[in-house]
């Protein structure tokens, strides 16, 4: 070997154990630690571990929120006393901190309060100019329920409309003009007029925790002609409570946020932040109180505001937007966004070797992970969405796994977490055998759970979901550990299902069985 390669090999060592030493470090930073142990141990003692459905709150979030609520009287924006002068101020004061925390331009774009990143998919379906005039609906397979739902207004304009996997997208990107687009949505379609197309995908998948690349945003937006403009939904509503998005750096036209995901409190407030220049080409419907300057009753005409009040229809949730402020304080005091994000990272790597460990004494794995842990770790985030495996390799029920991991005070998702594509791709089910067996069940879906498929001529058992870890800013090694001990003892070497051993929680959750998503 020459020294050329050993030097290689020797920095490439000595690289990686540094960063995984860095890793240990941040994983026991004291900082996070006490800040739990204040502030969350004290009215939980569980395991937390699904803060892809929700982040949850500090004390201190709680206690700033009654010092500001019992600092004055907050009136209805839409008026000139003191009262409503004071609710602006922590409206406005929001709207900047959110300009602040995405790195974003005031002057490129514009900050929309919403109910939830929801309710902005739902204001930019409505308003998006799809037409039969040549505009496509592309999404990425493993988009959330929400944003599937845009193509219930592409469709109903005419738009042509198809989920696309991560290598359709590659390969469209290289070849454009490849004859296999033809009757796709990626196909160039002359038309007359201007026509406009709509490439959507998350930053971060909710379901696998997959991190998908920036610049498919520029590069998408290149394939625009002098008649067809490409824009780009990115959803981050998973993404930005772990990660930072710098929209100096990247230039997406329509970003989405739900901010219980980031603070845990409050609830109810989300936020649309758009290009203006990509505002411009939007065409609302809908008008309601305070997003109008002037409107007559009998003569139907108005006059529409032209900024964020556009599409802020009626009063804002003003009290929700100021306690937005001690969520911001509280990421401030865990060092910001950027070392939420170190944190989170080191946690999330932890997390999977410690879960890849769990065997079986035959040698077999005890747990089957979806996403990127095993071929490509630098794209998977802080999420463990797998099956608890047999020695044999069959799967146990991962409906009642979840029951019993709630018993012993781990919380956890399970089932297809309202990301369809992202799910049944990864449990190896097709659309039309979803599809089917709803129709079958007429109603009854009290046994969703488990699929039979013909595959390769013989009969097969899928399940039609799995169970979801995922971590935020209050996420602790102590929970990991914690988890992967009890997965080793109830699971190691068992044939059988073990039970809860609540049989009342049990019948509960068979007459709920189909949780939303």
């Amino acid at each position: 070997m020459s020294l050329q390669y050993v030097a290689l090999f020797v920095s490439l060592f000595v690289s990686l154990f540094l960063e995984h030493v860095d890793c240990l470090e941040i994983v026991c930073n004291a900082t996070f630690s006490k800040v739990y142990n204040d502030e969350i141990a004290p009215r939980f003692l569980g395991h937390y571990m699904d803060f892809t459905g929700s982040s949850i709150f500090l004390n201190r979030q709680v206690n700033q929120s009654s010092q500001i609520l019992e600092s004055g009287v907050f009136g209805n924006p839409h008026s000139k006393s003191s009262s409503s002068k004071l609710s602006t101020s922590y409206v406005e004061e929001m709207r900047a901190k959110i300009y602040e925390f995405f790195s974003a331009s005031p002057e490129e774009y514009e900050v929309v309060f919403t109910r939830s990143a929801t309710g902005a998919l739902h204001l930019l379906g409505e308003a998006f100019p799809f037409s039969s005039r040549g505009s496509n609906y592309a999404y990425l397979v493993s988009n959330h329920n929400s944003v599937l739902g845009i193509r219930s207004f592409a469709e109903k304009r005419g738009a042509r409309i198809g989920a696309v996997t991560e290598e359709m997208v590659d390969a469209w990107l290289k070849s454009p003009n490849d004859p296999a687009w033809k009757g796709s949505v990626f196909e160039a379609r002359d038309n007359d007029g201007q026509s406009y197309s709509l490439f959507a995908y998350p930053k971060k998948d909710n379901y696998e925790g997959v991190l998908y690349p920036d610049r498919w945003i520029e590069e998408v937006k290149n394939m625009s002609t002098a008649n067809h403009e490409w824009m780009v939904l990115l959803d981050t509503a998973a993404y930005a409570p772990t990660y930072r998005l710098n929209l100096t750096e990247i230039h997406p036209d329509f970003v989405v946020i739900s901010f219980y995901k980031v603070f845990g409190l409050p609830t109810g407030v989300g936020a649309w932040l758009m290009r203006k220049e990509s505002e411009t080409k939007l065409r609302r419907t809908y008008w309601g109180g305070s997003s109008v300057f002037t409107a007559t009753s009998a003569l139907p005409w108005e006059i529409r505001f032209q900024d964020a009040a556009k599409w802020e229809d009626g009063t804002l949730p003003f009290l929700d937007i100021a306690n937005l402020k001690p969520g911001f304080d509280t990421m401030e005091y865990l060092g910001g966004i950027d070392s939420v994000q170190r944190y989170v990272t080191c946690l999330g790597r932890y997390m999977s070797e410690q879960l890849q460990s769990l065997k079986h004494s035959n040698g077999n794995p005890m747990l089957l992970l979806y996403g990127k842990h095993y071929d490509d770790p630098s794209r998977q985030s802080g999420i463990a969405n797998f099956q608890i495996l047999k020695p044999s390799g069959e799967l146990f029920s991962y409906r009642t796994a979840a029951l019993v991991l709630s018993e012993q005070g781990f919380q956890v998702r399970d089932g297809c977490m309202c990301n369809p594509g992202a799910c049944y791709k990864a449990v190896g089910v097709t659309d039309e055998e979803v599809r089917d067996k709803a129709i079958r069940a007429e109603g009854n879906y009290k046994n969703w759970e488990w699929i039979y498929v013909m595959r390769d001529g013989e009969l097969v058992k899928r399940p039609l979901g799995s169970i979801r870890v995922s971590l935020g800013w209050m996420s602790r090694q102590a929970d990991i550990d914690a988890l992967v001990d009890f997965l080793s003892e109830t699971y190691r070497d068992v044939e059988e299902d073990p039970q809860p051993s609540n049989k009342e929680s049990r019948s509960a959750t068979e007459a709920d069985a189909f949780i939303r998503c």
